[in-house]
This record gives structure tokens, sequence and C-alpha cells, in this order.
């Protein structure tokens, strides 16, 4: 694992309530709590490498407004698009401390050994590796018969993530699966 996890993403400012829109990295709950240090990466020309989380408010799902500790003069508007990086034990620990240890520690390990289903419940596969790159996970799926395929866990695809059955559901689109 490597030693920065992408936690979030920056998706909007939210004047009226004073802070920036972070949504969870797919897969992960929401770490982004007050104190926590994050770096935004891509790096932006008028905009902080860096902040500690100042308060977090309106978290509906995996979705809240965060207002950082921004130094003086600092534009929030130029974070929107960015991702909210952790130092890894740090998200790990915020995690145990949300109860949400074991769903942080499958997502981290790659989801290795889980069932890939069809967003109708149909069977995929089995995740067999799984490589994490700067905006989204991506999933090596052992099919019934034996190929492999690659498959980006993004939010956009993710149907649910049921952790005590350790099944990931997707809505995958047509010829993903195909060779």
């Amino acid at each position: 694992m490597s030693a920065w996890l992408d936690v979030a993403t920056i998706t909007r400012i939210s004047k009226h309530k004073g802070g920036s829109v972070a949504k969870a990295a797919a897969g992960l709950p929401f770490l982004l709590q007050p104190g926590a240090a994050v770096r935004f990466a891509p790096p932006v020309l008028d905009a902080p490498r860096g902040a500690q989380v100042a308060a977090v408010s309106g978290l509906s799902g995996d979705t809240a407004t965060v207002r950082f500790d921004l130094p003086g003069g600092a534009v929030p508007d130029a974070l929107v698009g960015c991702h909210c990086l952790m130092e890894a034990d740090a998200a790990r620990a915020i995690a145990e401390e949300l109860g949400e240890g074991s769903l942080f520690t499958a997502a981290v390990a790659g989801f290795i050994g889980w069932a890939l289903e069809d967003a109708d419940g149909s069977a995929v596969g089995t995740v067999a590796d799984c490589v994490e790159h700067p905006t989204q996970l991506t999933l090596t799926v052992e099919l019934p018969d034996g190929e492999e395929r690659l498959v980006p866990l993004v939010d956009e695809l993710l149907v649910s993530l049921d952790e005590e059955a350790q099944v990931i559901r997707m809505e995958l689109p047509g010829g993903i699966l195909e060779a």
C-alpha cells in the first residue's frame, strides 16, 4: 500500500454552507474528519497543496460539506475537481474510529477474493488483483472461464458493496468484459 491514499474528491463549492462538497472515494467510508491533514492532487496554481479539515457537516451517504483551514488568501474554488489524499495510517485510524475498519481494510487490500456481480445480481467473476491509480482503483477480475478483465471501480459504475458477503455489485457497460 502506498503512503498516501485517495480518500475523497472535491466536487463543488457550497457557498451557503461555507465549504467544499466532498465525495468519498469509491469503496471507502467518508474519512474527512475534523483535524485530518490532507494534500490536494493534482496541484493547482492558485490553491494550497494541503490543509487540515476544520469542520464537516451535512454528511449524507458518501458526501458532505467540508471546511478546510486554508492559508490566508487561498481560494477554495480552485480546489474543485481535486482529490484529497491522506496518509494511509491516518486514514486507517479514522476508519477504525468510525467503526469502518474492516471495509477500509478490504478496500485498501483491493477487494481481492471478493465476488463481482452485475447490477442484476448475476455473477461476473472474482477479484484477483487491484491497482490503485491516482483517481480510481482498477480491479483485475477472473471470469469463470479463467480469462481476466480489467474493471474500473468508479462511483459511476458502483451499485453496492456488501461487506458481509464480500460482493461488489456494479452496473457494467456493454462490452467491458469482451476480449
